[in-house]
């Protein structure tokens, strides 16, 4: 499918039912429970999730933060069973995904490229969704970091075609996007917003957590999801 984007993430930020046609589109019901009890380290495919959380964390500007570490992280939290046998405490799928703004990512991942991390298709799709994007939009590489222990792997290893997008302006998120992508003409994309200063009790984040997401693809609980 082609994908602008822009256009998604407007769409998303502007239709306060999106998750209500979006359940709609992908006629969720009640698959099957997760057979393991050990979290997935690939993303699952995306048309099996029905819940979702992500948080934006801001570890603030230069000077403030630690060196090295990032401005902006977002975690996601992801449950894949029917709302019957959710346990918010047992997600099937987790990871925190730094978020690297438009101006850096082209070098970014061309530098990933060079040494082997991602290959050329993987490249190429994210240049073609950067080639399309503006300088709102921020992305997020899913994967995992290497394994520390002697002669284990090193280095992070990216999951192909799985990364998110969030449009943020001066520190706001508008809107976010959950990509699976084969290629430069392949993706599934899954978009969540809006985003709230509370979590779903109605409290206040704390820390350095800023804002949070919640997609109800499963009729979960009528205060899950942001509005």
């Amino acid at each position: 499918m082609n994908f602008d984007p822009k256009a998604f993430l407007h769409q998303v930020a502007n239709n306060p039912n999106f998750a209500e046609q979006l359940r709609a589109l992908l006629s969720i019901g009640a698959p099957a429970p997760a057979t393991s009890v050990t979290p997935a380290k690939e993303l699952m495919d995306i048309d099996t999730i029905t819940l979702l959380q992500a948080t934006l964390f801001d570890n603030g500007p230069d000077g403030v933060r630690a060196k090295y570490q990032p401005r902006y992280k977002v975690t996601l939290e992801i449950w894949t069973e029917p709302a019957e046998l959710i346990r918010l405490s047992e997600w099937q799928w987790k990871r925190s995904v730094t978020l690297i703004n438009y101006d850096n990512i082209l070098s970014r991942i061309e530098t990933l490229r060079n040494r082997g991390t991602i290959n050329a298709d993987y490249f190429d799709l994210l240049q073609t969704v950067w080639r399309t994007a503006d300088s709102n939009q921020w992305f997020g590489l899913i994967g995992d970091k290497g394994d520390q222990s002697p002669g284990g792997k090193k280095g992070t290893t990216y999951y192909h075609g799985q990364f998110i997008l969030v449009d943020m302006e001066d520190g706001v998120p508008n809107s976010g996007c959950l990509v699976q992508g084969t290629d430069a003409n392949q993706f599934n994309p899954l978009g969540f917003a809006p985003w709230s200063l509370k979590d779903m009790k109605g409290n206040l984040l704390k820390g350095k957590a800023r804002y949070q997401s919640r997609l109800d693809l499963c009729h979960y609980n009528m205060n899950w999801g942001t509005k």
